[in-house]
C-alpha cells in the first residue's frame, strides 16, 4: 500500500459500496471457484491434505444443525463444526517468527469471530484460497482465547485452522441466510457507555476535513463524526487507514456507516478507532442510515472541506 494520501486509492478492502452486500433480507449467491473432485485427493484428506475444498457444496438445512454457533465456542469442547461467511480479509502479515493470515467470519446468529492461519503450509491451503464472501464449513478447528484489546470481534475465542482442520467452501442455497452483522449505537451512548477496547458500530456523517500527521512511525489521521446527538472524534492509524479515511472525506455524500471501530482513549480523550479490520460502507439498507442521510440534505449542511 503506498504511503500517498489519494482518493485514487479508495478500492482497498476496508472502504466498500455496501448496496448490495448488506441487503438485509437477500442472501449473497455468489459460488465458490469450481474446484474437481478428485476421489484419491478425499482419500488422502484425513492424513495428508488439512484442506480439500469441495466442488460448490450445497448448505442444507442438514449441515446448519449439526454446526455449532459462535457463541457455543468453548475452550475444551471437542469435534468442533462451524458454519460462517467470511466479511473481511487481512492483508497478510509477516513478523521474524510468523506469517498471520486473518479473516473476520459471521454466523447465522451475527455473531463474528477472528479466523487465523499461521506460516506454511496453512497459509498456502487457507489463507491464498479464502476470500470475501466464501460460506466455509470449518471441521476440528483449534481455539484460543481471543486478545480483547486487539480483536475487533463479539466472539472471545480465536479460530486457528491447524494441520488437522478441515475446511469446505459451500454454496448457499434459500435454506440458510446470512445477515452481515451491523449493531448501531449513537454517537451519544458511545459517549454515556464508553469502554476501553469496545467496537462499535455506527452510522454518522463526517463533520471535519482530515487532520493528518505525520508520526515516527506511522501516519495518523483524524475527523469528527456528527450524528443526531452529538459528535466524537474518529482517528485511523497507519497510511492504509489514512488513505481509506481520506477517500471517503473527498466524497460527495456526508453520511457513511462505520463498522468494528474500537473504542480508545487517547490524550485522555475518548475517541474511536479505525483500524485494519474496521471497514466504511457507502450504503447501508437500514432506516437510521436513510434518515440521517435525508436530515443534512435538507439541512444543506456543508462538512467538506
Amino acid at each position: 500500500m503506498s504511503h500517498n494520501i489519494s482518493p485514487t486509492n479508495s478500492n482497498n478492502n476496508n472502504f466498500k459500496d455496501q448496496s448490495t452486500s448488506t441487503k438485509r433480507n437477500r442472501p449473497n449467491t455468489e459460488t465458490s471457484p469450481s474446484i474437481s473432485k478428485n476421489p484419491k485427493l478425499m482419500e488422502q484428506a484425513s492424513t495428508d491434505l488439512a484442506l480439500y475444498f469441495k466442488k460448490e457444496s450445497e448448505v442444507s438445512s442438514s449441515t446448519s444443525i449439526e454446526a455449532m454457533k459462535l457463541s457455543q465456542l468453548r475452550l475444551g469442547v471437542e469435534h468442533i463444526i462451524i458454519l460462517v461467511k467470511v466479511q473481511y480479509k487481512y492483508d497478510l502479515r509477516k513478523t521474524d517468527r510468523f506469517d498471520i493470515g486473518q479473516f473476520i467470519v459471521y454466523d447465522t446468529e451475527q455473531n463474528n469471530a477472528n479466523i487465523i492461519c499461521f506460516n506454511q503450509p496453512s497459509i498456502s491451503k487457507f489463507y491464498n484460497t479464502i476470500q470475501e464472501g466464501n460460506i466455509l464449513r470449518i471441521t476440528h478447528p483449534q481455539l484460543r482465547p481471543t486478545n480483547l484489546t486487539f480483536s475487533l470481534c463479539q466472539c472471545q475465542m480465536d479460530i486457528i485452522l491447524s494441520s488437522s482442520t478441515k475446511v469446505e467452501i459451500l454454496k448457499q442455497n434459500d435454506d440458510l441466510a446470512f445477515h452481515i452483522p451491523f449493531n448501531q449505537q449513537s454517537i451519544a451512548s458511545i459517549s454515556q457507555q464508553f469502554q476501553q477496547n469496545n467496537v462499535i458500530d455506527c452510522i454518522a456523517a463526517i463533520a471535519s476535513p482530515p487532520d493528518v500527521t505525520e508520526g515516527p512511525k506511522q501516519q495518523r489521521a483524524s475527523v469528527k463524526l456528527q450524528d443526531l446527538t452529538g459528535t466524537i472524534t474518529l482517528t485511523a492509524w497507519g497510511s492504509k487507514m489514512v488513505t481509506c479515511l481520506y477517500a471517503a472525506t473527498q466524497l460527495p455524500q456526508q453520511v457513511f456507516a462505520f463498522q468494528r471501530l474500537k473504542c480508545k482513549i487517547f490524550q485522555e480523550q475518548p475517541q474511536l478507532y479505525l483500524n485494519e479490520g474496521s471497514e466504511i460502507l457507502l450504503q447501508l439498507e437500514d432506516e437510521n442510515f436513510d434518515a440521517l442521510t435525508s436530515y443534512y440534505k435538507q439541512k444543506e449542511v456543508k462538512t467538506k472541506p
